[in-house]
């Protein structure tokens, strides 16, 4: 899979958080229940999620989480760079150096599938994301 485990979950937690009503905190017991994730890890990858400005919560029995800004301003880019480290291209069959000027063998096919990847990522909202869920 292109993203990683962290990102995927955080992905699938803030398309929940962004179904619900946005005035709405949503305790993070529910965001797992509804997501299957488990609790320890959802809270900690929320709590990243809120400092990069995100979501954002509040504790105790009423706290939980919300997105910080509409699901119209939040790129899935902006999830995903804030839950998976910078890939900056590596070469897909592990070479040091792969440039265009010199490539592996797979490199001219990889930097178009990555470029669509990151297309996608960078125009895709989770409103978009939410007009295509039943």
């Amino acid at each position: 899979m292109w993203l990683n485990a962290t990102a995927q979950m955080g992905l699938r937690a803030v398309v929940y958080l962004a179904r619900q009503d946005p005035d709405l905190l949503i305790p993070v017991d529910e965001v797992a229940d509804a997501v299957d994730l488990p609790r320890n890890y959802l809270s900690k990858t929320l709590g990243t999620l809120r400092r990069a400005g995100i979501l954002v919560s509040s504790r105790g029995p009423t706290g939980g989480f919300r997105l910080a800004r509409p699901a119209a301003e939040i790129t899935l880019a902006q999830v995903v760079a804030a839950l998976a480290r910078p890939v900056n291209h590596r070469c897909l069959l592990g070479r040091s150096e792969c440039r265009d000027d010199d490539p592996c063998p797979a490199h001219h096919d990889w930097s178009a599938v990555a470029a669509t990847v990151e297309k996608y990522l960078t125009g895709t909202t989770l409103h978009d994301v939410l007009q295509n869920i039943d």
